[in-house]
């Protein structure tokens, strides 16, 4: 009887010692895995929507690329190199004839409000890939037919409706036409300044108010930063609610070449390790979101602010924002030059009003203002300072902005389709273009 007790009492302990070893290490997976789930819970966050108008200009500007899509003469500049080589006066004048219609549903689209699509919609899949390029293209085509037989009203006249367009994608536009911004207005905003230097006094009138509303139009990046925020956050909420569990995208930054990723005018940035992976999955989700929200918020009054070389907000160390390096400073420079392009427009048509009407340029540029300007523009490259403006030894005048690297280069002017380093100077934004022959 004894040595039963013994030997049952080996056994409880046996027991008690089989359960530690082997209950005690399923007891920690088990709160590991229900705590990792609990971790990639679906996210409740409140991610703003704006309301979309029964009546928007962006249904019209939808029905204007479609036209354009449509054209059988098309811009000799939708052509391929080769073809281009062989552009004749004649192709221009066709492309006006078939580009009537799209400018004429341009133009009903620049008396409406434009509200691009909520981050929800884009998020669900509803396309943004919108050819508005292809439209601005063909613009370009019919104004450089009126600029080749000397109508340059008219060729301004259009031009001016593209910059506007252009400007009305980044005031309310999201991602993906908001994006468009930059890249619509260099196309069309070509050959504007020996046009206009060809305007009759009444005309001048006339492109200044339309310069001016334009200038209104023209939101800065803060707004489309704050909009890439919302649909990068959306989708990021989708997808959890969708896989009803953990959320990555390691594959897109394993499958890089050579295991770097390279942001857009980036120097290549190394793609995260397993180690970042692991690291990224047992976070809160929810926390993630909230500081990714934040993130872009922050971002965004950062950017509403005048140009400095390096964004000062603090990127949140998770690979989910591995790639958001690319809404830096290139992002930012981008919008602000076209700005500083429009605000030196602007005080060119100023200074021939007021040569027109005084027979000589200013001394300064605050001589055009309250007449010419309401206000006198600043530059945002030189902390909102001012334009550079002089008058020269020959009775003109030297009038510049300084550009992203924020140096006063003396007014040496820089290609802003190409080499963004040097000066943005009135009188050379206009890019050389070939006048046809025949």
């Amino acid at each position: 009887m004894k040595l039963f007790k013994r030997k049952l009492k080996l056994s409880k302990a046996k027991l008690l010692t089989c359960f530690g070893c082997l209950g005690v290490p399923v007891l920690v997976v088990v709160m590991f895995v229900a705590d990792f789930y609990w971790r990639n819970r679906p996210v409740k966050i409140d991610i703003p929507e704006h309301a979309m108008p029964k009546v928007n200009a962006r249904d019209d500007f939808l029905k204007a690329a479609a036209l354009a899509n449509q054209m059988v003469h098309t811009s000799p500049m939708t052509w391929p190199w080769e073809k281009q080589q062989t552009e004749t006066k004649q192709d221009y004048a066709l492309c006006a004839k078939d580009a009537e219609a799209p400018i004429g549903a341009l133009r009903a689209g620049l008396t409406r409000p434009y509200v691009g699509l909520n981050p929800r919609a884009v998020a669900n899949g509803q396309s943004t890939t919108i050819p508005y390029l292809n439209l601005v293209r063909n613009l370009y085509g019919a104004a450089f037919h009126y600029h080749l037989i000397g109508d340059h009203a008219t060729a301004t006249e259009i031009r001016l409706d593209g910059m506007e367009f252009a400007a009305m994608l980044s005031h309310g536009g999201t991602v993906g036409e908001g994006d468009l911004t930059p890249g619509c207005f260099l196309v069309i905003a070509n050959i504007v300044e020996e046009s206009i230097s060809k305007l009759s006094s009444n005309q001048l009138d006339h492109v200044a108010l339309r310069l001016e509303i334009i200038r209104s139009k023209l939101n800065n990046c803060s707004f489309l930063v704050e909009q890439k925020g919302n649909l990068y956050l959306q989708e990021f909420v989708d997808e959890l609610l969708k896989r009803g569990g953990p959320y990555n995208r390691f594959d897109d930054y394993r499958n890089a070449q050579h295991g770097y990723y390279t942001p857009n005018g980036l120097p290549p940035v190394k793609a995260p390790d397993v180690w970042g992976w692991i690291k990224h999955e047992m976070r809160d989700k929810t926390e993630l979101a909230h500081e990714m929200q934040n993130y872009y918020r922050d971002l965004a009054i950062e950017m509403s602010t005048s140009f400095h070389k390096t964004v000062k907000t603090r990127i949140p160390d998770d690979v989910e924002f591995s790639s958001e390096r690319s809404l830096g400073t290139t992002f930012w420079a981008e919008h602000f030059q076209i700005q500083s392009m429009l605000d030196l427009y602007r005080l060119e048509v100023a200074l021939l009003r007021f040569r027109a009407d005084n027979r000589k340029y200013p001394a300064t540029l605050k001589e055009l203002s309250p007449k010419y300007l309401v206000t006198i523009p600043v530059d945002p490259f030189s902390n909102n300072g001012p334009y550079r403006y002089h008058k020269t030894s020959d009775g003109k005048y030297l009038l510049y902005g300084l550009n992203k690297d924020m140096i006063d280069h003396g007014g040496v002017p820089g290609s802003y389709q190409g080499d963004m380093s040097l000066g943005l100077v009135a009188g050379n934004l206009d890019r050389k273009v070939k006048i046809p022959k025949k």
